[in-house]
């Protein structure tokens, strides 16, 4: 039976799988989902080896497992790492999710569920791809290690001990990363350019406990007041991080870069009319594009301190609270960013409060070379099946084990994957729409064929 017989005799059953599997609320970065987490490993487990896969096992079973799988074909034959996760972030805030984000619901030809375009849907295709290519191959065209993890979105702490620990067992010709997108609607494209990331929580308290601002609130710091003060300080005006020393060390756009980033540009949505934003903001002398892809960003994501229940509460708050992130771009240190931050803070926080600065994490940037011969034939293959040249364009966010495989085994990534602009990723009402379901999986199947070939 060719792969795309086999698709269509079993559609009903590959969108019930990914129904199925958007069902469970696998968000690694709450500990009260840890055993749904597990779960959702073990049931890519159960499916690889439904479909024949000789070795899968799960790394840390318990917790945030990792689903390793493995298909030895021929010795002779180039070994494909393929990459992906299976965990998603929390769904707050609730209340803007027009249907439950755990319960899949079709609406004008799209899939909403949490998860849904972040990676679920492309997970579960490049399975049903390999299932269709064993249907009437019997086994792949290349040697497969399937490393899916299930932290991505929190730590990926399992999944960088065992990269650490198993570089030989790991070792490959190429890595193809599931965690992708569409630059522009149909137009397919290769994020070729990933920022690093790195988080800091931030604390500070002015009192042991919350007080009447009627008797105090005229006498003593209000700790809101004084975060949003300190928040204010970490841009200047204009847009530009005004943390001394943030810059330093970000390597200048080059014309070559400059006219990727525009030419990508060219295809993609216009930030505003994607983001759903009403006006743009951000470093000045730069074009929206290479901001959002190029340059590096600092974001207050959540502040947090005092009353903020139903009704009126009248009190001067004793303890607030900030998280931040910064989005770093090639050259950049997230440990360098972190002690400038905590210089800035000093700077500028008032004598007499306490306060602590917590270091949460973080990767370096990664790029992949744009002559990679996995990357090329990549391209090739999807110019072939949408009639359209694929474009290389940056990407504003992070997957941390990109620089870690470089690290580790020598190796770069292709990024790849299906989902298409303005599908609230990480937002609520997250979706992914049904006809790109079966071009994934078909594309999936041209690509391993296409890696088995080169």
């Amino acid at each position: 039976m060719s792969t795309q017989d086999f698709f269509a005799a079993n559609a009903e059953r590959h969108l019930e799988e990914f129904l199925e599997l958007l069902r469970i609320p696998s968000v690694s970065s709450d500990p009260a989902h840890i055993p749904d987490v597990a779960r959702a490993g073990r049931w890519l487990a159960d499916r690889l080896n439904a479909i024949g896969v000789p070795e899968v096992q799960l790394i840390d079973p318990d917790t945030h497992p990792v689903v390793e799988a493995r298909w030895q074909v021929d010795p002779g034959k180039k070994t494909l790492l393929v990459y992906g996760h299976y965990d998603v972030q929390p769904v707050d805030p609730l209340a803007l999710w027009i249907s439950p984000p755990f319960e899949p619901t079709v609406r004008d030809g799209k899939i909403y569920a949490r998860g849904a375009a972040d990676m679920k849907s492309s997970m579960i295709t490049f399975i049903q791809a390999l299932e269709a290519i064993v249907a009437e191959s019997g086994e792949p065209p290349l040697n497969l290690i399937l490393l899916f993890e299930g932290e991505e979105e929190s730590s990926g702490r399992v999944v960088t001990e065992y990269l650490t620990a198993n570089p030989d067992r790991l070792a490959c010709d190429a890595i193809l990363n599931l965690d992708g997108a569409f630059p522009a609607l149909d137009h397919p494209g290769f994020g070729v350019t990933l920022k690093g990331g790195m988080l800091v929580e931030l604390h500070i308290k002015i009192g042991d406990t919350d007080m009447h601002s009627g008797k105090y609130g005229a006498s003593v710091p209000n700790a809101n007041q004084i975060m949003a003060k300190l928040a204010a300080t970490f841009h200047t005006p204009d847009g530009a991080v005004a943390i001394a020393g943030f810059y330093d060390d970000v390597v200048p756009l080059s014309e070559s870069d400059r006219a990727e980033i525009a030419a990508s540009a060219a295809v993609m949505s216009p930030i505003l009319e994607e983001s759903g934003a009403f006006v743009e903001w951000g470093e000045p002398g730069y074009t929206a594009a290479e901001r959002a892809g190029a340059r590096p960003a600092l974001d207050i994501n959540g502040v947090w301190g005092g009353f903020t229940g139903e009704g009126a509460k009248t009190v001067t708050p004793a303890e607030a609270h900030m998280k931040l992130s910064c989005r770093m771009v090639p050259n950049q240190d997230g440990r360098r960013l972190y002690d400038l931050i905590v210089a800035h803070i000093e700077k500028h926080i008032p004598p007499g409060i306490k306060w602590e600065a917590n270091y949460l994490g973080g990767a370096p940037a990664y790029s992949t070379p744009r002559d990679n011969w996995a990357l090329q034939v990549a391209a090739s293959t999807l110019a072939d099946v949408y009639g359209v040249n694929p474009v290389f364009y940056r990407v504003g966010g992070s997957v941390p084990i990109t620089i870690r495989f470089k690290d580790t085994l020598g190796v770069d990534t292709v990024t790849c994957g299906f989902t298409m602009p303005g599908s609230n990723i990480h937002a609520p009402n997250e979706w992914f729409r049904f006809e790109d379901y079966p071009k994934a999986q078909r594309t999936w199947v041209e690509l391993l064929q296409a890696f088995g070939e080169a």
